[in-house]
């Protein structure tokens, strides 16, 4: 060291086992790592580590902390500089510091959250260290539009508009969502190809009658406790019964059992039928409908470039998770109010003939830079064409009730 020494302190000595481990399994290897501080003449300050011996003997300087990582010198021998070895002397040293127990040496060599674990690794791959609790995430956008000049024009027209909403409610597990507000939007021509799927979610289902029989049992025991026994009774009368079908279909099913076959493979060979299924399609709930646009973007001027710009950057931004105070949690990224207006509307009235949809998450936004196959630029550096695609789903079902909430049933428009 170049300037003199005023003070010193050590830490005791640390033994570090297995390092060899991770290129050797089978070997087994101590290594014994003391920690110096050390404050200069000049009022610097600086953290050696030591190698010795497990009496503290043969003392060598291995390397240094320097900014939140060991920076190994010609001592250290490769094991010492591997990657595993470097973790596990960072995290022995970071200890070896708090047990240096004068307070001028170690004031500014405490260690902090940003130097993580000593590697070049973030730290936040390492620790669980809390972010700022402040939300950083993008509140604004602007209203964007493209061309520019569908501004002026009556041409018919899709809005999408970005919606931000604090999630972080109790409500929300009962269904109820805090109002959205708009924090940005952008005007675009109907895109071709529209369509929409509206789909409800249908399943065959089968229920034999030895389970009917079974459900009859068993919903009299919820619904009738005090009938329950008459009912197994009268149950268990049928099956042995001579008469009916239930005793064949039992024996079926207990023999079939015992052999690894089904009672239906038993019924076939034996009698020429199989059990009656009661095959059914029957409701098994809504579905979300998706919505998949894409458009070819191709600049006329500067100012239309930028607009553009600003158009991809915004969908990318805005569709991206967004983080948490605690590196344990994301928060969800922003949705997103889909409009179709008639071009002499002014944004007044959605359009008659054309779907009403639900809000809606981005799933994907994809950008083509050079959707002709060849990269052509203008001189502010803009592609000539990008080609933008939208992969869009509603977050909430249809209803039949939407359509009468919607216009009372007067079929004034298409509806969803």
């Amino acid at each position: 060291m170049t300037a003199s020494v005023i003070k010193s302190g050590i830490s005791k000595i640390n033994v570090l086992t297995d390092v060899g481990s991770g290129l050797f399994p089978g070997t087994r290897e101590d290594i014994f790592i003391q920690t110096r501080a050390v404050k200069g003449g000049d009022g610097s300050y600086s953290v050696d580590i030591l190698q010795t011996n497990a009496n503290g003997g043969n003392i060598k300087v291995i390397g240094e902390r320097v900014d939140g990582k060991i920076i190994f010198n010609n001592n250290a021998d490769n094991d010492l500089k591997r990657f595993n070895n470097d973790k596990l002397i960072y995290k022995t040293s970071k200890d070896q510091i708090t047990s240096i127990k004068d307070p001028e040496l170690i004031k500014d060599q405490k260690p902090n959250q940003s130097e993580g674990d000593g590697t070049n690794e973030d730290s936040t791959n390492s620790g669980l260290p809390n972010r700022p609790p402040t939300d950083n995430s993008r509140k604004k956008y602007g209203n964007l539009c493209y061309p520019v000049t569908l501004r002026r024009g009556n041409q018919d027209r899709l809005k999408i508009t970005i919606l931000d909403r604090d999630l972080s409610n109790s409500k929300r597990l009962s269904g109820k969502r805090a109002p959205a507000k708009s924090i940005g939007s952008v005007v675009l021509p109907v895109p071709g190809n529209l369509r929409d799927d509206n789909k409800v979610d249908f399943k065959n289902a089968t229920l034999n009658p030895l389970e009917v029989a079974a459900a009859e049992v068993a919903t009299a025991a919820l619904l009738n406790p005090s009938s329950t026994g008459s009912e197994v009774k009268s149950l268990f009368d049928r099956v042995v019964s001579e008469k009916g079908d239930l005793k064949g279909l039992t024996a079926a099913l207990f023999t079939g059992r015992a052999i690894n076959r089904t009672a239906n493979e038993l019924l076939a060979r034996s009698q020429g039928r199989v059990v009656n299924p009661n095959l059914e399609l029957l409701f098994n709930g809504p579905t979300l409908r998706p919505f998949n646009f894409q458009f070819r973007l191709s600049p006329r001027d500067r100012g239309e470039s930028i607009e553009i710009r600003k158009i991809i950057r915004m969908f990318k931004q805005s569709s991206a998770v967004k983080s948490a105070a605690s590196t344990f949690f994301l928060r969800a990224p922003n949705t997103y109010k889909l409009q179709f207006f008639e071009g002499s509307s002014t944004f007044s009235s959605d359009h008659a003939f054309l779907p009403k949809i639900k809000e809606c998450a981005l799933l994907g936004f994809g950008v083509n830079y050079t959707p002709d196959g060849t990269f052509m630029s203008y001189e502010n550096s803009s592609m000539v064409s990008y080609d933008i695609t939208f992969a869009f789903q509603e977050i909430d079902p249809i209803i039949n009730e939407d359509y009468s909430l919607l216009d009372s049933n007067s079929d004034n428009s298409i509806g969803f």
